[in-house]
């Protein structure tokens, strides 16, 4: 005779331990499955830790290092001081230690459920199939809170964390693209020094770093529009007029322009290192500014100057 059958001799009617083993309700039991999307560590708090990880530890009074790279791609130590218990404050560290709780709604459902699991751990037992009716609020509870809080709030962290490790990565591989762009400007200078002219090879090497921009700069000095403004402290702007007879500038010593497609394909897209008009005027700075009209004013009328245009083309 099957064990599962209510005729079963072996089967004591009324008695529940007897029941439960052919009770088919004690395998809805999911409280094992939901445990880790349903319960936050005792000592977590968001207001404290800000967004929770999964493998950070929130023991009590625990010092937890982090080694972390920054942009520069050198390592460094994080140091983070988890939150003391209830138990460990003194008298007069109870308001401050209150003030830090979570007291929204979420903050309140979390507590709720950490007390129930806890209390179901201690002084339940999942055999007992007069606890599986129960406990079936609770996880459908569970099921609710792993829906509409669990879920938004992985995406949200996931989403933080992606952007953490896009941006350190450009700004690596920035760093990176700033000694190439060095070296090729380097050999633009020397060869332009020695012979008057620049070689082939660095011609390919600069086509192929700065792309289709790099034929829109050599067009751009042709047409004879740049012109240098420098100050007595060799502080330098160039001015640019554009086809649409727009003023821009540029700066050499980074990659800044006030055009719209370095706002556009450089900053949000990353589509180019530079836009013509930076790659412009560096070049003709590494050829001791050939072909320009240079303008000698003071500091004050450069900043004046690079304000108005900035402003002027942000409209």
């Amino acid at each position: 005779m099957s064990w599962y059958r209510k005729d079963n001799p072996d089967v004591i009617p009324g008695n529940p331990e007897r029941i439960g083993k052919w009770d088919p309700l004690q395998y809805l039991d999911l409280t094992k499955y939901l445990k880790p999307f349903n319960e936050y560590p005792k000592d977590f708090n968001p207001r404290v830790h800000g967004a929770y990880l999964p493998y950070m530890y929130y023991g009590k009074r625990q010092f937890v290092t982090f080694l972390l790279f920054d942009s520069s791609a050198s390592f460094c130590f994080l140091l983070v001081i988890v939150d003391t218990s209830f138990s460990q404050l003194k008298l007069k560290e109870i308001p401050e230690w209150f003030a830090r709780r979570n007291k929204t709604p979420s903050g309140a459902y979390q507590l709720g459920i950490r007390a129930f699991w806890r209390w179901y751990r201690a002084y339940g037992d999942c055999k007992k199939p007069n606890l599986i009716w129960v406990i079936q609020p609770f996880i459908l509870f569970s099921l609710i809170n792993f829906f509409t809080i669990a879920i938004p709030e992985r995406k949200r962290k996931a989403s933080i964390a992606l952007r953490l490790l896009e941006s350190n990565c450009i700004s690596f591989y920035m760093n990176i693209l700033k000694e190439v762009e060095k070296s090729l400007l380097y050999d633009v200078e020397t060869t332009y020094t020695e012979k008057k002219c620049i070689s082939d090879q660095t011609m390919l090497a600069l086509f192929s770093f700065y792309g289709n921009q790099f034929k829109h700069a050599l067009d751009l000095i042709d047409t004879h529009c740049i012109h240098l403004y420098q100050s007595k402290t060799n502080n330098r702007l160039y001015q640019i007029h554009d086809q649409n007879k727009t003023l821009i500038c540029s700066l050499t010593s980074s990659n800044f322009c006030t055009c719209s497609l370095y706002r556009h394909n450089v900053l949000e897209k990353h589509e180019y290192f530079a836009c013509k008009h930076n790659i412009a005027v560096k070049l003709i700075e590494k050829i001791n500014n050939a072909n320009i009209e240079i303008f000698e004013v003071s500091d004050e009328d450069i900043n004046k100057k690079l304000i108005e245009l900035i402003e002027l083309n942000q409209h």
